[in-house]
């Protein structure tokens, strides 16, 4: 079998890895992150700088998740052949429907126990992936997480307030100068052998003059949101949870997916 390394530690590297590890010799992974390196995860894969795969002895790069555009810029930075690249699709790395339909189950425990405690209390709504599984009629489980987003005003009281309410899922806090998000997950290792962990994800928007600010939190992205869309929200049935959505639905995602964000690309990873 050919000895191959996965490029990056996230959802799609992982997914990369529960799926193919009968199909090739795994020998670790590759990570442009400093602090993880020598990290050994999924019990005994090391992490490598992604600089380093040049002094490592392997046949090819596993890659999944990025488009062309930013593969394009991951070989450049870390001068990889291009010839080594396998870039695998959604396809080829999607869980078996037994692990999805399992994972769906836990997910919509953790909205419906979200949706329940914040009612009346905190502002919110669905939004990125989230919205794309309500609109597309799809399962959570299909997408990496599920995405929400609140007042930054609103922020810690949240985060307190969550904390103290969902004691039987991990609450976890993030903060930078300009970008702040609250993980719900499960109490267990994202790097576990059989199964990807159920996240809900919570964004801060920021407000300047007479819109909200949506920074993501580590790909460096700004998207200004007319505050209508938050302020006006509407509620949407599906699967028995009533979704606080943005209001004028259509033009909140142009915002972020452009003008053909309802059809699934054929490689598509949103």
């Amino acid at each position: 079998m050919k000895r191959v390394l996965i490029y990056s530690t996230g959802y799609h590297s992982r997914l990369i890895f529960r799926s193919q590890k009968k199909n090739y010799t795994i020998l670790g992974f590759l990570d442009q992150n400093k602090k993880i390196e020598g990290r050994k995860i999924f019990n005994k894969y090391k992490v490598y700088h992604s600089l380093k795969h040049k002094n490592l002895d392997y046949d090819k790069i596993l890659i999944a998740g990025f488009s062309d555009k930013q593969i394009k810029e991951i070989k450049k930075i870390n001068t990889i052949d291009s010839k080594k690249i396998i870039k695998l699709k959604k396809i080829d790395i999607i869980p078996k429907k037994k692990i999805l339909v399992k994972r769906e189950k836990k997910l919509i425990r953790l909205i419906k126990s979200f949706t329940k405690i914040m009612k009346g209390k905190y502002d919110y709504i669905f939004t990125h992936s989230s919205l794309l599984a309500i609109l597309r009629k799809d399962d959570f489980s299909y997408y990496s997480d599920v995405d929400v987003v609140v007042l930054k005003d609103d922020f810690n009281k949240i985060y307190l307030y969550l904390k103290k309410n969902l004691q039987n899922y991990l609450v976890k806090k993030y903060e930078k100068k300009y970008s702040k998000k609250i993980t719900i997950s499960e109490k267990r290792n994202i790097y576990n052998l059989d199964h990807e962990n159920i996240v809900l994800d919570i964004m801060a928007l920021f407000t300047n003059k007479k819109k909200y600010i949506f920074r993501s939190f580590n790909k460096k992205l700004t998207t200004s949101i007319p505050i209508f869309h938050f302020k006006n929200r509407i509620y949407y049935k599906y699967k028995k949870i009533n979704f606080a959505i943005p209001y004028k639905i259509n033009d909140y995602m142009k915002l972020f997916y452009k003008e053909k964000w309802f059809k699934k690309p054929k490689n598509w990873n949103l």
